[in-house]
């Protein structure tokens, strides 16, 4: 109410008549998709998640380069120093920072290891 007054046409009054799927790497309700992230710089937006499709959790992101209104035509799996579905890769948290991704997660090669390592991935091309 107070943005109404203060900030015409500003606070989520408007939306797309649809929304956008993001996970777009497995077929619709193949997988779970949990833990999402996103973060945003100008009309950079950046979407992370943890995802089994592979059989055990792991991270992949989406990109936007235009405010949201279209994605990459395929998710990227960040945890790419394991086999897809090898390692157990949880919590992805992201920062975008000049047109660059940076993402960091737990991850162990043991389901169950009640001490994961930290990882990290990034994309200096947006």
């Amino acid at each position: 109410t107070r943005c109404a007054t203060r900030c015409p046409g500003v606070g989520g009054a408007t939306w797309p008549a649809s929304d956008v799927r993001l996970d777009v790497g497995s077929p619709p309700a193949q997988a779970f998709a949990t833990d999402v992230r996103l973060a945003a710089e100008g009309a950079f937006v950046c979407v992370v998640w943890e995802d089994d499709r592979n059989g055990a959790a792991d991270i992949y992101a989406n990109v936007s380069t235009d405010l949201g209104v279209t994605w990459r035509a395929s998710d990227e799996r960040l945890d790419s120093g394991s086999v897809p579905g090898a390692s157990v890769s949880q919590d992805p948290r992201v920062a975008v920072s000049g047109g660059a991704i940076y993402v960091a997660w737990r991850e162990t090669d043991l389901p169950g290891i009640v001490n994961p390592d930290l990882h990290f991935n990034r994309s200096l091309d947006g």
